[in-house]
């Protein structure tokens, strides 16, 4: 199973805006949902989040931003180590930043930390050895388990790749950036789907592209949002954060059923942004929706049933920031966020981090966590057999179950 995430059918997710994005952002509405279950859990309670890798140096900090597990054994995670420089009477004190990889090939029993010459927007691995690193200023890869990086293209604002082959791949990106290669992602072309939804590129980014285990069915997903004067947060007046208004986005669907070939645009209003998607062989879709500003909820997850094209929301807390999903295949659910501090969505300051199980969606199960684990954001990775945790606060967790 290639990362555990991949897209649900286009139908499906116009279901789900037109379902979730129609409602007021400020008070909730009565529904039924799912619960929040801490015991008894069907689950067994002794599972428990472990920390595998914890940065603790006084003198620094390391930020992760994303993580990869194509096997069992081999990860990769990404991220930026900030190290803090004593200053002198010529020199004031700094801190230098070193964009880093940590790479372990015993399933996260020891990693090593390497350094990289350009800091991550996000990974993606195809097998233990081939990886592509998306960064500011271009793509870089590596058939060397991510031990050694070159970079192959000056592609700039990308923020994400997808490869169905060595070979054949795709990527996102702002400036309306949807784009294809043929050559291992040395040189791109545009998809001419992305023109046809009708946005302005200036204000269009394609932020998530993924497929299923089929590589048939894909789907490249973004949104295009006019610039706004109070677009940059002011986190020094959360209470003027809170009441400033949120509009909707025009969000932008390409699929495509069959391997890419051809790719069919559709588009929606809605608030908010579908940031994570992962898909089942069980007929189902999870999608996450998250929030910012003054919406009481910061984020959703829908349960998407890919035959029909219905949808159902199976979980929402107010005080659950959820920032990923990921279904294994014929397995359980986990949803993974943090609790979030005050009511600003993202929230600045790190919050506990909070992982749930379900293996029917209809209850989901609090996790064991070890204590140490605070986050604003956190990813999830898997092979498809065992799963691990990664913070934007330089920590490494691994599911343990007995």
């Amino acid at each position: 199973m290639r990362n555990s995430r991949s897209a649900f059918a286009l139908s499906s997710l116009a279901t789900l805006a037109c379902l979730a994005f129609a409602q007021a952002p400020v008070k909730p509405a009565p529904h039924r949902t799912s619960t929040t279950r801490k015991s008894p859990p069907k689950n067994d309670p002794q599972d428990k989040w472990e920390v595998q890798y914890l940065y603790d140096d006084p003198q620094g900090s390391l930020r992760l931003t994303n993580l990869q597990f194509p096997s069992e054994t081999h990860g990769i995670a990404s991220g930026v180590l900030t190290t803090h420089q004593k200053g002198n009477v010529l020199r004031p004190e700094t801190d230098k930043e070193t964009p880093v990889v940590l790479v372990t090939s015993n399933g996260g029993k020891n990693w090593t930390q390497i350094p990289v010459k350009a800091e991550a927007n996000s990974l993606y691995f195809l097998d233990d050895s081939t990886g592509w690193l998306v960064a500011d200023d271009g793509i870089w890869f590596s058939n060397e388990s991510g031990r050694a990086w070159k970079q192959i293209s000056k592609q700039k604002g990308l923020l994400q790749v997808y490869f169905l082959t060595e070979a054949h791949g795709y990527a996102v990106g702002g400036d309306q950036q949807a784009l294809e290669s043929f050559d291992g992602g040395v040189t791109w072309k545009e998809l001419s789907a992305a023109t046809e939804a009708g946005t302005t590129k200036e204000w269009t980014t394609f932020s998530a592209v993924a497929f299923d285990d089929s590589d048939k069915n894909g789907m490249i997903t973004g949104f295009s949002r006019p610039p706004r004067r109070d677009d940059e947060p002011d986190v020094s007046n959360p209470q003027e954060e809170i009441h400033r208004k949120q509009v909707p986005n025009v969000m932008i669907f390409l699929e495509t059923k069959d391997g890419g070939n051809t790719w069919k645009p559709q588009k929606a209003s809605l608030f908010g942004e579908v940031t994570h998607l992962s898909l089942t062989t069980r007929g189902f879709g999870l999608g996450l929706i998250e929030f910012q500003q003054e919406f009481f909820f910061p984020s959703e997850v829908y349960k998407i049933d890919l035959e029909t094209g219905g949808s159902e929301r199976v979980y929402r807390n107010k005080d659950r920031a959820i920032t990923d999903v990921v279904c294994l295949p014929d397995q359980d659910c986990f949803l993974a966020g943090v609790e979030p501090l005050g009511q600003v969505h993202p929230s600045v300051i790190p919050g506990k981090v909070h992982i749930l199980r379900s293996d029917g969606l209809e209850n989901w199960d609090e996790m064991l966590v070890d204590y140490r684990a605070s986050a604003r954001r956190v990813w999830l990775a898997s092979p498809g057999v065992g799963i691990w945790a990664a913070t934007d606060t330089g920590i490494i967790l691994k599911l343990h179950e007995h």
